[in-house]
Parts: C-alpha cells; structure tokens; sequence
C-alpha cells in the first residue's frame, strides 16, 4: 500500500478545500466587522486599519447585508487558517515519510488520522441546512446573549458558521464506551455529575469543565494489542487529542509497576508523554498540586484556541461530558 498516496490524497483534498475558501474571499468587502454596545444590543461596525490608526464606520441595521458579508468573510478566513495549519502538518508529515520504510510510513499515517487531520476533512460536507447544530447556532439557540458578540456573529453568519463548530460539538456529544472496571470504586462526583475514582480526578475533571475544554473521561485507547482507558481524553483541535493519566497510589509498588509498564505502551505505540500525553503524580505525603493542575489547563487552552476556529469561552459554551 502506497502510504504517501494517501497523505498525498488528503493533502490535495485539504488543498482544494483551502482554495475554494480563498475563492469566496474574492471580492469580499474591505474591513473587518466588529460591535459595540448601545444600549440593550450590539452596534454593527466595519473596522479598517489605515497610516492613520483604526476607523470605525456605522452599518445601519437596514443594511444587514453589508454586517453579513463582512461576518462570512471572518468565517472563510478563520477556516482558511486553520486548513492551512493542518496541510503544513501534512507537509511535514510527508517529508519525514519519505525517508522511511513502508512499515514506518503506516505507522505515520496512523498517527496523523489519530491526532493531526480531522476525519471530518477527508468526508464529502454534509448537507448543512439539515445538521441538528443548526439548532444551536440560529437565534435563541444554546449559549447565546442579546448582548454577546460571539453570538451576533454566529446569528449573522448563519449556516456557515454550522461547519465551523461541525467538529467541536460532533465530538463533544458523540456518546463512547466508557471503563466497566470496578465500578463501585466511582463513589466521587464532579460538578458536571460523572462520578470518578478519586478527589484528584474531581479536581481535574472540575478544571477542565471550567475552561470549556471538552473532554472524555475513561474512553478506551487501543495501544497496540490491548485496551487502556486514560483518565482524560482532552479535545485540542480538529482530529487532535490529549491523554492525561493521574497517578494517585505512588506508595503502591504494584500500582506502580503497572503504571510503569502502561507508560512504555503508550511511548511504543507514538504517544510521548509532554507531547501526546499529560501525567501527574501523587502520594500521600505528596497530594496533587493544584496550581499546576491549572497551569496544564490553561497551557492546553492556548493550545486549543491556536487551531479552533473560535473559543468555546468566549462563544459561552458550556460542554458537559456524556457517555454511555
């Protein structure tokens, strides 16, 4: 099997994509759109940048067309960006495959479906009028304020903006199969009603909710011939995660035996801890630090926000992880 083939038919995919997105940026107006408040709802204004500093203009509310134009063409060139970003990971991807073997190449192509080019990239686009976030993304709709900018922007940009929160909410509300080991060892809820193993988990789970990252907890991950279930699986962009695994019973020597060895499978099978794969410790005379709990966090939403086409926090989204 031709592996570079296959990266090579994506990349064109992305490719095309990318150029029809630059097509719909021809002869879009100039400036960019932007709101102030007045009163009880958002002024719409055309923003310019000239030798003499920023200028703002006024759009009428008769003249809504103008306002959407300008928000269709933040959407193009948000997405254009974030295509460009994946085909730059393509690139290097196909670089370092050229200098392998054939085996190697599979295993490069199996890393990048799992965490670089979003599967959601290489399917033919759906009907979008007939997607159920259009419910989400239309007036009235989750998470939207009279009042915030986010919001006006999605109503104004109406179904385009369905495909660029495709992804986001695709995975936050796909259900999975979660860990069935020992469930009578779930005895501690979190604020977004899972129960979890330990306070740590809690903790974490609880910092996660409130930085509006989505997130999965104890979803199986195949490593080579066996089934692990990381405490977190982490959502950093299209088609990327993270795994994060606390270890909580460092005084265990059998615990940390295990341990040992699940992290060696996770490294064989491409997932290198500080890249692919957050681990924190603990022990009793050591507990979780929190701080750095939330350093990780807030290190994973930067992260997330350099390839998502908007921010979860500032677009007022709330995700609760589901399962069954």
């Amino acid at each position: 099997m031709n592996y570079t083939q296959q990266l090579l038919d994506i990349r064109n995919q992305l490719s095309a994509q990318l150029a029809e997105h630059f097509r719909q940026l021809q002869g879009a107006p100039p400036g960019k759109l932007a709101f102030q408040k007045n009163g009880g709802y958002l002024k719409w204004l055309r923003s310019e940048e000239n030798p003499g500093g920023v200028c703002r203009q006024a759009i009428l509310r008769k003249d809504v067309n103008q306002a959407q134009l300008l928000a269709v063409k933040s959407y193009h060139m948000e997405m254009a960006a974030a295509l460009e970003k994946q085909i730059a990971l393509l690139d290097g991807f196909l670089k370092e495959a050229a200098s392998v073997n054939v085996p190697a190449q599979a295993g490069l192509l199996a890393q990048l479906t799992e965490i670089g080019v979003n599967a959601s990239f290489r399917r033919e686009r759906t009907d979008i009028a007939k997607t159920p976030l259009q419910g989400l993304l239309t007036p009235g709709g989750r998470g939207q304020s009279q009042l915030d900018p986010s919001a006006e922007l999605v109503r104004l940009i109406g179904p385009a903006a369905a495909e660029a929160y495709e992804w986001f909410f695709s995975w936050c509300f796909d259900r999975y199969e979660y860990c069935q080991d020992h469930p009578e060892h779930l005895t501690y809820p979190a604020e977004c009603g899972l129960k979890m193993r330990s306070k740590s988990e809690v903790f974490i789970c609880d910092t996660l909710l409130h930085s509006s990252l989505a997130f999965r907890y104890e979803q199986p991950l195949r490593l080579g011939q066996q089934i692990v279930y990381p405490d977190f699986t982490i959502l950093l962009g299209p088609g990327r995660v993270i795994y994060w695994e606390h270890l909580g019973k460092l005084l265990d020597q059998r615990y940390n035996s295990n341990n040992r060895l699940k992290i060696s499978d996770y490294i064989e099978n491409g997932y290198y801890p500080g890249r692919d794969l957050i681990i924190t410790c603990e022990d009793e005379r050591s507990p979780l630090d929190h701080d750095l709990v939330t350093a990780i966090v807030g290190s994973l939403c930067k992260r997330f926000y350099s390839c998502a086409p908007f921010s979860p926090t500032k677009d007022r989204i709330l995700i609760m992880p589901s399962f069954h």
